[in-house]
């Protein structure tokens, strides 16, 4: 092995040992003379690096989607089983302020005028339940991920949670999220399959 592969073979990515003449996972050769009994019938690995540690963007990619999908899992939870109280704490809000909860709303350019007090806590609970719902894509995108599989399908659900996202009123997080999927997907030599 020389000090150029970094420890990594060249040709698929495999782990070598610092005495490592071929590579054992697809047989190349890694410097010096070849041996004669090099067959060159190692088996092929799927991916370069699928056993190599996780790097670069796959890495970023991976503690960007598990980060999120954290974040929105809890959110989502909070809104989902308190709808009841925060639209209790809003009320007790605009009452502070000498305004009713539609002119609050309104500042933040949501209508709710005609909606009964169970009306607005269903939306609310309901958006906590969207909410899961983009958190347990995530989730299983930063699952597969982590296990190295199906790296398209592991893109695409982190495609999805992002542009899901859209619906909790979040650009940024589709901007962010689609970049992440992106670079999931152009990380393949990271996965098993």
């Amino acid at each position: 092995m020389t000090d150029d592969n970094h420890g990594f073979c060249p040709a698929c990515g495999q782990m070598l040992t610092e005495d490592s003449a071929y590579c054992p996972s697809c047989g190349k050769p890694l410097g010096g003379d070849p041996s004669p009994s090099y067959r060159g019938d190692a088996p092929m690995s799927a991916g370069r690096y699928s056993d190599a540690p996780m790097g670069g963007l796959f890495l970023i990619a991976f503690l960007l989607t598990m980060l999120f999908a954290v974040i929105t899992l809890i959110l989502g939870a909070y809104t989902a089983f308190s709808a009841e109280s925060m639209v209790g704490m809003m009320e007790d809000f605009a009452a502070s302020q000498g305004i009713s909860l539609a002119d609050l709303m309104a500042s933040f350019g949501t209508d709710i005028s005609g909606m009964s007090h169970a009306d607005i806590v269903a939306a609310i609970r309901n958006s906590g339940l969207a909410a899961l719902g983009v958190a347990v894509l995530a989730l299983a995108g930063g699952v597969l991920c982590y296990m190295r599989r199906r790296h398209i399908v592991a893109a695409a659900l982190v495609a999805v949670a992002a542009l899901a996202s859209y619906l909790l009123g979040g650009f940024i997080t589709v901007v962010i999220g689609l970049l992440v999927a992106v670079c999931v997907y152009i990380s393949k030599d990271y996965f098993k399959d």
